[in-house]
């Protein structure tokens, strides 16, 4: 759990830290779009292949969406700047059980490789 005046702090330390980012999207939606800034500081800090989005299926278009939407302001110093035809890792949860915990600890562990 981080406080308002250490998540940003945490979060860049995490990144920094990091081989792949998991970013959980599963309660993102029109009326909450609070990961904004979050989404930017991954684009911008880890390469594409190393990050995996995870969302509701209702989700899906506005998280893509909204991906798309932060891919055209990637800071100058994005490691992802280059990326021509970028294809983000979107994980769809649907049922939240241990089949899709396994697919998403496979996908996490070829994004580690990468």
């Amino acid at each position: 759990m981080c406080y308002e005046n250490t998540w940003k702090i945490g979060l860049s330390t995490l990144v920094d830290e990091a081989s792949v980012i998991m970013m959980d999207l599963r309660g993102f939606s029109e009326k909450n779009k609070g990961c904004e800034y979050e989404i930017d500081f991954i684009l911008d800090h880890k390469a594409l292949q190393n990050i995996l989005f995870v969302c509701k299926p209702e989700a899906q278009q506005l998280v893509k969406r909204t991906i798309m939407e932060r891919w055209e302001m990637l800071s100058e110093n994005s490691p992802n700047l280059e990326d021509q035809s970028p294809e983000a890792t979107l994980f769809i949860s649907k049922e939240e059980n241990a089949k899709e915990l396994q697919h998403i600890m496979d996908l996490l562990k070829k994004g580690a490789t990468n």
